[in-house]
């Protein structure tokens, strides 16, 4: 925490529960800065259904409920959002399809956001991996939304969705999923 005894390192830190206090991280912290990166919703609620997720031991709804986990993006992904626009001084928000289709360009786009030294290891690093994803494969394959799932997807993709999830989703996370941008007519 203190740049002085850690030789100018930065703390990154990526907990999902601190979207919905970043205003008081903010507070706290009057140098950080934030990185949103927003996933497609239906890529995070195959995630958060996934059965690793219950052999790690989370006990929220979310990891068994598909309308809680609808719910759940769809509340933090609008917050994260909200904090951006509100604080587009030290925010900074970032579509994960960026990091793959282009991660050199969004990647050179953060490091100048951070004021920091670009490095070409992080866009090579993304163009083979992904944050958080539910999709990869042993951190060997990059893949999409619309690919078929690894065998710890419950739900499968969303062209494997029920029209009752599908319907769901859009019911409950439709509209923001839309204001971030991502399509759902796939």
């Amino acid at each position: 925490l203190f740049r002085s005894r850690s030789k100018n390192l930065i703390w990154v830190d990526q907990t999902p529960g601190h979207t919905l206090m970043a205003d008081i991280l903010k507070d706290m912290f009057p140098f950080a800065r934030f990185v949103h990166i927003i996933r497609d919703g239906r890529a995070v609620v195959n995630s958060m259904l996934s059965s690793n997720f219950e052999n790690l031991g989370f006990s929220m709804k979310w990891t068994t409920d598909f309308d809680e986990a609808c719910k759940t993006w769809a509340i933090y992904a609008e917050r994260g959002h909200r904090f951006v626009e509100a604080n587009p001084d030290v925010a900074l928000e970032i579509h994960q399809e960026a990091l793959r289709v282009d991660g050199k360009k969004t990647m050179d786009g953060v490091f100048e956001f951070l004021n920091v030294i670009p490095n070409d290891k992080s866009a090579k690093f993304l163009a083979k991996r992904r944050v958080n994803s539910s999709y990869d494969q042993g951190g060997k394959t990059v893949v999409d939304v619309n690919q078929k799932p690894t065998q710890r997807s419950k739900i499968g993709n969303w062209p494997d969705w029920s029209d009752v999830q599908k319907r769901a989703f859009c019911r409950m996370a439709g509209n923001v999923s839309k204001s971030l941008g991502n399509s759902l007519s796939h």
